[in-house]
């Protein structure tokens, strides 16, 4: 793999068991989606801010060549998605960032809202929230679709390892 794939959706739809199972078939590292070391708040105005820069900075470094290839398991479409649902965050920060990174064409696997939340003691288990980041991620990605949609990739509903399957063919 010679470009770094970003994978992108609400938490608990299945990124970081894809990204373990996938990340060694591809020889790269994964990327952690930086929010359990978020040393603000979840949800707050300086943890959305402070994610928003993290996931922006490590997102747009990779693709300039700056940073590790890997999985990386947040995109700052995420991020900014999160931040509008939640009314925290500096948005028109994270929208920068979210655009300046689009325009530099990753690769993006949308894991779509299809699994309930389970509680993990750490992340929101809202299906209300959940929904909303979701629509605000189709937003964001139907916007950067029409301009170029091979760069987009669908997870489907299936299991992990057939995911992985759809996703090597995608990046090949």
């Amino acid at each position: 793999m010679n470009k770094s794939v970003f994978f992108c959706g609400v938490g608990g739809q299945g990124k970081t068991t894809t990204a373990n199972l996938i990340a060694p078939i591809l020889d790269v590292p994964i990327i952690d989606g930086l929010s359990r070391g978020n040393p603000y708040p979840m949800g707050s105005e300086e943890g959305q801010n402070w994610l928003a820069r993290e996931v922006g900075n490590k997102s747009a470094a990779s693709l300039r060549g700056y940073h590790r290839k890997g999985v990386y398991c947040r995109t700052p479409i995420d991020v900014y998605a999160y931040s509008s649902a939640y009314g925290k965050g500096r948005l028109d920060y994270q929208s920068d960032i979210m655009k300046s990174w689009l325009s530099t064409k990753p690769r993006i696997v949308y894991f779509p809202y299809l699994f309930k939340i389970e509680d993990d003691g750490f992340r929101p288990t809202d299906d209300t929230l959940a929904m909303t980041v979701d629509s605000l991620i189709l937003e964001a990605l139907d916007m950067y679709s029409i301009r170029n949609s091979s760069r987009i990739h669908v997870a489907s509903n299936s299991v992990p390892e057939q995911r992985v399957k759809e996703i090597i063919e995608f990046l090949s």
